[in-house]
């Protein structure tokens, strides 16, 4: 097969369409995977054969994945008797780093105990905190919780965007309201987990220096940059972003993990590190990267890519920018396979293989070559690559946000430019800011600027004619 992580990933996405469309029992697909995998073994000589079972396998092993992320344990928080308006104690551990949100403390707690009234159940399983008033958490405390209780439901995986279908996305199968930061009791602190406190920690210090030495809403927008957090970003710029179609850039995306590969190979190759050692300091930094932004969709898949291509450099052979990405999206998939749903997956990859497919066609229909100057070839180029990508997303945006927006092609020139200068200086921002507090005033004079300018050249083109049209 040309290109095998292809038909591989097509099979694995078509069984998960099957599965969340369909009522088929677990044990029936799963014996149809076994039975795939026997053949695999049994056709291993035969090219064709065992191609054609490999794919039946991959599709009903896609299939069996996503049925048995309906199956829930007997103990699973969602089975406890919760109801609204009743008085439900949770006992468990912070599992995700606490977020103060307007006046709110919300985080993760994997639950440990239920109880209610006279009844102590053991429980497995994540719901969703929300603490009326700011309550000082950490990851990995042991807490108890007196609130209110909901189970979550589902929308049987179809493209719904309630919080409801959000928080199942992420496993959380019920939302717990504590009326008061009193009724969150600390047990006692982290023990263990060292890890990912320190990881939460050092996010926490970067941010604190972001908003030290930037003023607000540069700070927001440079945090949300840098580190993917959008609390900070005034409504009207989240607004006025979507109808340029440049809301892209207050997320952190692949971009944002390049950038740091960028910075980190160029550091490294300044003090001749040799390319194993370059690696091995590349990857973990990689890792914690991405779980201080989330670990969201783009920035995973970034992060695979870049691993995928720094092995490729290491072993001296080329890497497919195709399989790469095909690699990626597997890889989160087997994780999640609801992630197929997810809107930011599916931007994610389709304007990536958008631009390495369209890009190099639009170049050559044009003759790219024949430019001389070079920056007008490098405004050419920037203009095709915005098109590619757009040409490749637009049809999707319309029929989830009924928003169709020409003048992206042209802001993108302008705008993703600017987005990198402040990314960049975010990240210098962050690292002087240790060393050096005139120079890390200096540079947060500086993202103020740029990102002044960004708003500027924002509001010029979504006041261009026909910018942006609302759909029916």
């Amino acid at each position: 097969m040309k290109r095998p992580l292809f038909w591989i990933t097509a099979c694995f996405c078509a069984g998960i369409i099957i599965a969340v469309n369909s009522r088929a029992d677990f044990w029936p697909v799963y014996s149809a995977a076994a039975v795939g995998i026997f053949f695999c073994i049994v056709f291993f000589s035969s090219r064709i054969w065992f191609n054609l079972f490999l794919l039946c396998f991959i599709f009903f092993l896609a299939f069996s994945l996503t049925l048995s992320r309906k199956i829930l344990p007997a103990d699973h928080i969602s089975r406890m008797p919760a109801y609204k308006g009743t008085v439900s104690i949770l006992k468990g551990f912070v599992d995700s780093q606490p977020q103060i949100k307007e006046g709110k403390t919300e985080f993760i707690l994997q639950a440990r105990e239920f109880f209610y009234g006279e009844e102590k159940r053991s429980c497995q399983g994540k719901v969703w905190i929300r603490v009326s008033g700011p309550r000082n958490l950490e990851y990995a405390s042991e807490v108890v919780l007196q609130g209110d209780l909901r189970r979550n439901y589902p929308s049987c995986g179809k493209k719904n965007y309630r919080s409801d279908d959000y928080l199942i996305k992420l496993g959380i199968w019920a939302v717990m309201d504590v009326p008061s930061p009193a009724l969150a009791v600390l047990i006692s602190r982290p023990k263990t987990r060292s890890l990912m406190r320190g990881i939460f920690y050092l996010k926490s210090w970067m941010e604190e220096t972001i908003f030290k030495y930037c003023r607000m809403p540069a700070a927001g927008i440079v945090d949300a940059m840098v580190f993917g957090e959008k609390d900070y970003i005034p409504p009207q710029v989240n607004y006025s972003m979507m109808k340029s179609g440049t809301i892209h850039i207050l997320v952190v995306s692949g971009f944002n993990t390049g950038l740091v590969v960028f910075i980190l190979v160029l550091v490294l190759k300044m003090l001749r590190f040799p390319k194993v050692l370059r690696f091995l300091i590349i990857l973990p930094a990689l890792l914690a990267y991405c779980l201080m932004t989330g670990a969201s969709n783009p920035v995973m898949r970034a992060t695979i890519m870049a691993i995928f291509f720094m092995l490729g450099e290491l072993w001296q052979r080329e890497t497919d920018v195709y399989n790469a990405s095909f690699l990626s999206a597997l890889f989160i998939l087997v994780i999640d396979p609801n992630q197929l749903f997810d809107i930011g997956f599916e931007l994610s990859f389709i304007s990536v293989l958008a631009i390495v497919f369209l890009y190099p066609r639009l170049k050559s229909a044009i003759c790219m070559d024949k430019l001389k100057l070079k920056p007008l070839r490098w405004l050419a180029e920037g203009f095709l690559v915005s098109l590619s990508a757009w040409l490749g997303t637009a049809g999707l945006i319309a029929g989830y946000f009924k928003l169709f927006c020409p003048v992206t092609v042209l802001a993108n020139i302008f705008i993703v430019p600017l987005a990198t200068l402040i990314t960049f200086c975010g990240f210098t921002l962050v690292l002087i800011g240790l060393f050096n507090p005139l120079l890390a005033g200096l540079c947060g004079r500086s993202c103020e600027l740029l990102v002044a300018a960004l708003l500027q050249i924002n509001y010029l083109m979504i006041n261009l004619p026909a910018a942006y049209w609302y759909l029916p």
